[in-house]
């Protein structure tokens, strides 16, 4: 079996001297969901950076238990390599509470799926079986032919975010699904904070409000039709021995504000034959919102969504749904999901539309044909403003920010800065090629500065200075080893100046400055 590194309980207890967060954490500082609040802005509390970087000698602790890794040779094309550990999922870690929360799914049941076996280890069901008991469980990692079991159990862990020991792990449920037998996409539900509870959907689509300190559930629910119709396609891979094949599909989770918690409910997919399975592919999702304190079903739609993360609009004390289809936008109240407006074009994009207090970006999108371009408009209670339009070849990789006047975004090899108000590009920062798929494309910003991932010199981070006079001379890349998902990126959770990421079996956590 792969030997696997020890961190002891002397570097956990050191981890403490080593790590300079306050001892009052204030949930003005946390990033208590995926891309922080749905939509990647600054905030005015943050604390500024001087000096950034991920150092290995800034590393203050490394998770005590492992976490399984985001993609892993573990169906198609079935790995000979024993000794890797399965996939658990492509979720993010989010911060809050004091805690780094994270979810994860660990393959389990009995029965293990007959297309690996059959077609890439020439084996039965029993001879699996028996294989199967040579490789122990390790903790929260699977090794062997445990890694072709077509159930799943979902699971919450607790971190401390100051030593990084394990505070809590819970286990939902044992009704999902093994979503990594395709090995792309899917299973990547990143939980969400908000007022004493995490959310999280799991791979069968269930929900679960839990309490941030003890693990305990407050209350569980599900997401509807696509629910019911992963619990059928769960019951059929027991019943067949052939688990059902994922792609582009459950790649979202929660987002929470204003006591009400939403989550696509990823209503539309196809099915595709192949290779002697299923194989399913998100299409169109509608949402569902969720009361955070009772669990009860405040709304739920069919026709509005798309397959990502909900975006959430904050204006004038008031919280709204931003919601992004191939074909229409529209602004709905997130309590009631009754529409402000609605405008006749779509949002083409991984990413959902990136929104400040006064702007909005959306890759507009009128028709299949047509294609899509990058937009500008001002937005408000009242509709949208169309300011600008780049060209239809002008395509991001990953998502884009709004930081005060200025916007954002990754454009083939550079990240580009231009103004909101007319579209005009004021500077850039060549970073080098990074996939769209499975580069964990991204772009962040805390404590004055842009965050990316580079790849141009080995897998690492980039810090960027936004101001426009220095963007160009300002990259700095620190090479790092971090996990990557495909289709849907894997954040790290940033906070009280402090870098909290997934490596391969692992939650690391760095300061940033020196």
């Amino acid at each position: 079996m792969k030997t696997l590194p020890l961190y002891s309980f002397g570097f956990l207890a050191l981890s403490l001297l080593l790590s300079p967060l306050p001892k009052d954490l204030t949930a003005d500082q946390d990033w208590p969901m995926w891309l922080r609040d749905s939509r990647g802005g600054p905030l005015e509390t943050e604390r500024q950076l001087q000096d950034p970087g991920i150092r290995p000698e800034n590393r203050i602790w490394v998770s005590e238990d492992y976490i399984p890794p985001a993609r892993a040779s573990d169906g198609r094309r079935a790995a000979t390599n024993l000794d890797r550990p399965g996939s658990g999922g492509h979720a993010s870690p989010i911060l809050a509470n004091g805690h780094i929360y994270h979810y994860h799914y660990r393959p389990s049941g009995s029965v293990f799926d007959s297309v690996v076996l059959e077609r890439r280890l020439e084996m039965t069901q029993e001879e699996a079986a028996r294989e199967a008991e040579k490789f122990p469980r390790s903790g929260n990692l699977l090794f062997g032919h445990n890694r072709w079991l077509v159930e799943a159990t979902d699971i919450l862990t607790a971190i401390d975010a100051r030593t990084g020991e394990t505070v809590w792990q819970k286990e939902l449920g044992h009704q999902g699904l093994n979503y990594n037998l395709f090995n792309k996409s899917g299973g990547g539900p990143s939980p969400a904070y908000h007022q004493g509870k995490v959310f999280v959907m799991g791979t069968g689509g269930q929900v679960w409000a839990v309490e941030a300190d003890s693990g305990e559930i407050a209350w569980r629910g599900h997401i509807g039709q696509r629910a019911r119709q992963n619990q059928q396609y769960r019951q059929r891979a027991v019943e067949m021995g052939r688990g059902p094949r994922f792609r582009e599909d459950l790649l979202s989770g929660f987002v929470a504000a204003g006591g009400v918690a939403i989550v696509s409910n990823h209503l539309f997919h196809r099915v595709e034959q192949g290779e002697g399975t299923d194989y399913h592919y998100d299409i169109l999702s509608g949402y569902v919102a969720f009361d955070t304190e009772s669990g009860e079903v405040l709304w739920e739609t069919s026709d509005i969504g798309f397959h990502r993360y909900p975006v959430i609009w904050e204006n004038q004390g008031e919280y709204f749904l931003l919601t992004d289809h191939l074909f229409q936008v529209s602004l709905r109240n997130l309590r009631t999901g009754e529409p402000l407006w609605e405008v006749d074009f779509g949002h083409r994009h991984r990413f959902g539309p990136t929104v400040s207090e006064e702007y909005a970006l959306i890759n507009r999108s009128v028709s299949r044909e047509d294609g899509s371009q990058l937009s500008g408009f001002r937005i408000s209670q009242e509709g949208l403003e169309h300011l600008w339009s780049w060209d239809r070849n002008e395509d991001l990789v990953g998502n884009a920010l709004i930081i005060g006047e200025y916007g954002y975004g990754i454009i083939g090899q550079e990240v580009r800065c231009f103004d909101m108000e007319s579209g005009e590009v004021i500077a850039s920062a060549h970073i080098g090629s990074i996939d769209s798929s499975d580069g964990n494309a991204l772009l962040l910003t805390y404590g004055g500065w842009l965050i990316t991932v580079g790849e141009s010199n080995g897998q690492g981070w980039n810090f960027i200075d936004p101001n426009p006079e220095k963007m160009a001379e300002s990259v700095r890349f620190f090479p790092h080893e971090f996990e990557k998902g495909y289709d849907v990126s894997i954040m790290p959770a940033i906070g009280y100046g402090h870098f909290f990421v997934r490596t391969e079996t692992n939650i690391e956590a760095y300061r940033l400055d020196p």
